[in-house]
């Protein structure tokens, strides 16, 4: 069990610990990166909503010329990022900076927008809209974002997602990549096992630890979480997540 620190927020209590804040594995943070048409030698990439920090990690093992800030609202979060981050002898590349993912406390643009996990907290056709703004000419964006793969949703999934109404179709995706004048580089949905597992799988095991003596605050919070993993695998073919790696179109010679 995992000691209490002082007021912690029991959702925090919950994930203190965790080194995944959504689904995700490197093989598909590889993918979606290496979808990419071109980056500079030396990328500059902006990590949005960066958790404690493992795709983080994986682009800085993947872009070892990269400078990367990475950008959470959770000191905690950042605290677990530079200690891993330093661990693996990654300081120089990697800086942490406290701050929303919707108004990115950044002033350099970057060649890279990345947000694994986090996007849905701004919003899709959003991010889509405004991130771009924030790119050099020629940077590309990619995120998770989760995703109805049917329609309708089983009673048991459409209960656990009721608080995100902007749950969308693939299809609606496209259309708003396309409507904000962006190109896709690649889309696919991560798979259940390899992609799903690494959050969920510690997450179950952290919910297991917190049930003995929890208070009725801590409760509610292991109680949702436990019906997110349920819904999930009761219907792993009902909601998604999947990666959209998007970019500016390039220019059209006209000589």
């Amino acid at each position: 069990m995992t000691e209490r620190e002082p007021n912690e927020n029991p959702f925090f209590r919950l994930h203190r610990g965790l080194l995944r804040e959504g689904p995700g594995d490197s093989e598909s943070t590889a993918r979606a990166l290496f979808s990419i048409p071109a980056l500079p030698y030396r990328p500059r990439v902006l990590d949005l909503g960066c958790g404690p920090g493992t795709p983080t990690l994986d682009l800085a093992r993947l872009l070892p010329s990269a400078r990367i800030t990475a950008v959470d609202l959770h000191q905690p979060f950042l605290d677990v990022l530079d200690a891993r981050a330093a661990a693996e002898g990654f300081r120089d590349r990697i800086s942490t900076v406290r701050g929303d993912l919707r108004d990115p406390p950044v002033t350099d643009p970057a060649d890279l927008i990345w947000a694994e996990g986090s996007a849905y907290l701004f919003g899709f056709e959003r991010a889509m809209l405004e991130w771009p703004t924030l790119l050099t000419n020629g940077g590309a964006i990619a995120l998770t974002e989760p995703v109805k793969l049917v329609d309708p949703l089983p009673t048991q999934v459409a209960a656990v997602w009721a608080d995100y109404p902007d749950l969308q179709p693939i299809e609606v995706r496209r259309k708003q990549v396309a409507q904000a004048g962006l190109v896709l580089h690649d889309l696919f949905v991560l798979d259940p096992e390899t992609a799903w597992r690494p959050y969920y799988d510690p997450l179950q095991s952290r919910i297991h630890d917190l049930r003995p003596g929890a208070d009725e605050a801590l409760v509610a919070v292991l109680d949702e979480a436990q019906a997110e993993i349920d819904a999930f695998w009761a219907h792993p073919e009902a909601v998604g997540y999947a990666f959209f790696v998007v970019g500016r179109p390039e220019p059209v010679d006209e000589a």
